[in-house]
């Protein structure tokens, strides 16, 4: 099979594949070469890097003789992990709120107010209050955000 890319393409597709890499693997634990999933992945990567090595897309990749292998520059690092720290910063807010979101409703109705709901009725109360906290964090950040360290389990 034959792919042709242009320059542009192939580093495009180079970033794109190193973010996939580093979100599926970033939290893996134990020996990598001894992982069938992960040694695939790791074929697929060199044969990629191989690629914009022979295209003599310099900054992006180079190979270490030492270990035989293809590895990203810190440019090519710094790229791809922008995409991720912004997708990173994105998800926390989002998930903080509809987390505290969830856990006001809970407060609010209790398991069996919830249960009572349509899903369509929860799912709007959720999204309402989680679109408040959005706007909360998006004036503030953290600053408003307390800890209750009494070890109360009320809300209020």
């Amino acid at each position: 099979m034959t792919l042709n890319l242009t320059k542009d393409e192939l580093k495009q597709l180079l970033v794109l594949v190193c973010i996939g890499d580093w979100i599926k693997n970033a939290d893996f634990e134990g020996s990598k070469d001894e992982n069938p999933e992960l040694c695939a992945d790791k074929k697929i990567m060199q044969k990629l890097m191989a690629a914009t090595h022979k295209a003599k897309m310099t900054g992006l990749v180079e190979y270490l003789s030492q270990y035989k292998e293809y590895f990203e520059t810190c440019d090519l690092e710094n790229e791809f992990m922008s995409y991720i720290n912004a997708y990173v910063e994105t998800e926390f807010w989002e998930d903080l709120a509809t987390r505290m979101a969830k856990r006001d409703l809970f407060a609010e109705f209790g398991n069996q107010g919830i249960e009572k709901m349509s899903d369509e009725e929860r799912m709007l109360k959720v999204m309402e209050r989680s679109d408040w906290y959005d706007e909360k964090f998006e004036e503030d950040g953290l600053l408003h955000l307390h800890i209750d360290k009494t070890g109360n389990k009320n809300l209020h």
